[in-house]
């Protein structure tokens, strides 16, 4: 866009919402093994090859975890860590925003195929999105390139339309007036912030003058009121916070040292009941439609005097539907209660099933349809077994593998001791060499999850905003904005 030349580093807040920034100063790729876009999408492809790994969604407002469409998961964490790396390479002193912009664009792409795979739900609720859109100006911002123009007008648009989702306009409205009485605002107008000084840069890039003064004018305004008193900052730091935390509990307290004090204390106890609820919830699993079974629904249920576990299989079948539990068990009840006639047993038992499987069904037709329950049985679905020979087959390969290359070179009908010697070794060579390769790939992988493993988890709205964005100094967005009040000034 063009302008006056940008400043050297990325904003650091960005939308208060979403994932947290991730952090450079452990940051275990260097500039000559740096993760590529295709090890990425290699690192997501393998980390979600069974479920989604060691992986997990949570909903920030509540703390809960929310189930991921199978078929969006591998393009949701590959979304994710392109976005985390893009941030990372638009963070580094030289601010490589050209190389960052390819990963930050394939990135909004991966978000969309999360949309086409059946996650239109979670990416209306995903502020990360409209964070990677304030991104990627950012970086065609750095770039000061005309030719960005009208994406990063597109996109600025994006971006609105995510924000004016997640904060009521009445909200931005009175923020102003108290910006203008000199109140600290609350870290959710961040995002606003950093779209009324994007878009201000790209009016002035098109030669609205007064467009973009009246949003960087806006700008300006709530960036100051975002200011904490460096002694509030300091008391907050003598209770063992982090500046980030501090600043970000400042803001989200109108400035009072006192009551961001408690805030932090109340998030830190918050912050545990969450992870104790998530371990729960995984240890109930998934309803029917896939997701997680609701904690509230089933507190309602058992404290009505029912069995946890019946009212958690109950939840699962319904949906998470309490009405609909309540009355599965009472069906599931009526089903117990009716009495297997015995003859009918032994007809089941006669033609091979077991006896629990047969009891349950002759339960579901009343007790002694056998002709009913034969064909309930029969569509059941039949446990995986292994192939005939499978386990004579594996054990035979494993034989093979750890025998002497002599040995493998003879059975491979190498009659000359002299070739069998020569196949062993340029097999251990290939095994070398092999080896040597998967040690690269393996630490190529290995930056890729770590890198992946930092942003996932954290990718869902939160009311109070992650602290290291909700705290972020605004350095950046002062400078960028100080520059083009000065270019507009001299026009």
């Amino acid at each position: 866009m063009k302008g006056p030349p940008a400043p050297s580093k990325p904003a650091a807040a960005g939308q208060p919402e979403a994932a947290a920034q991730p952090s450079t100063s452990s940051d275990p790729m260097t500039d000559d093994d740096s993760c590529t876009i295709a090890q990425l999408r290699a690192a997501a492809e393998r980390l979600t090859a069974e479920g989604f790994g060691d992986f997990e969604l949570s909903d920030a407002s509540t703390g809960r975890l929310v189930a991921v469409p199978p078929g969006a998961r591998q393009a949701l964490v590959t979304a994710i860590a392109l976005h985390a790396r893009g941030r990372e390479l638009l963070a580094e002193e030289d601010a490589r925003a050209v190389k960052a912009v390819e990963f930050l664009v394939e990135a909004s792409s991966c978000f969309e195929r999360c949309r086409e795979q059946g996650a239109a739900e979670i990416m209306d609720k995903l502020a990360n999105y409209g964070q990677l859109q304030l991104d990627i100006c950012w970086a065609y911002a750095l770039l000061g390139d005309a030719s960005y123009l009208p994406d990063a007008e597109a996109r600025l648009q994006v971006a609105e339309r995510m924000i004016r989702r997640q904060v009521d306009k009445n909200f931005l409205a009175l923020a102003e007036v108290k910006a203008e009485q000199g109140a600290t605002l609350p870290p959710e107008v961040l995002p606003s912030v950093r779209l009324w000084l994007l878009r201000g840069v790209a009016k002035a890039g098109r030669g609205s003058v007064a467009a973009a003064r009246e949003d960087l004018q806006r700008a300006a305004l709530f960036i100051q009121a975002l200011q904490v008193d460096e002694t509030a900052v300091a008391s907050l730091l003598s209770l063992g916070a982090t500046r980030l935390q501090a600043v970000a509990a400042l803001r989200r307290c109108e400035g009072s040292a006192d009551r961001a004090a408690d805030d932090l204390l109340a998030n830190a106890s918050q912050r545990k009941a969450a992870k104790q609820e998530r371990r729960a919830q995984r240890q109930y699993g998934l309803t029917k439609a896939g997701a997680f079974v609701d904690p509230d629904s089933l507190r309602q249920i058992v404290s009505m005097g029912i069995d946890e576990a019946a009212a958690i299989n109950a939840l699962k079948q319904s949906n998470n539907d309490v009405l609909g539990a309540l009355e599965e068990i009472q069906r599931k009840k009526a089903r117990q209660e009716v009495l297997v006639d015995d003859l009918a047993l032994a007809s089941l038992l006669s033609m091979g099933f077991e006896q629990s499987a047969a009891e349950a069904a002759l339960r579901e037709v009343g007790g002694e349809d056998v002709e009913a329950a034969c064909a309930k049985l029969a569509t059941a679905p039949a446990p995986a077994q292994a192939p005939a020979g499978a386990e004579d087959s594996e054990v035979e390969d494993a034989e093979m593998a750890n025998a002497p290359a002599d040995t493998q070179a003879a059975n491979q009908g190498c009659a000359n001791p002299a070739a069998a010697a020569a196949v062993g070794l340029v097999g251990l060579a290939a095994v070398a060499a092999a080896a040597k390769l998967a040690t690269r790939n393996d630490a190529a992988y290995e930056a890729a999850r770590e890198l992946v493993e930092r942003e996932l988890g954290q990718c869902l709205t939160r009311a109070d905003a992650e602290d290291d964005v909700a705290g972020a100094p605004l350095v950046e967005e002062q400078v960028l904005l100080q520059r083009y009040v000065s270019f507009l000034e001299a026009l």
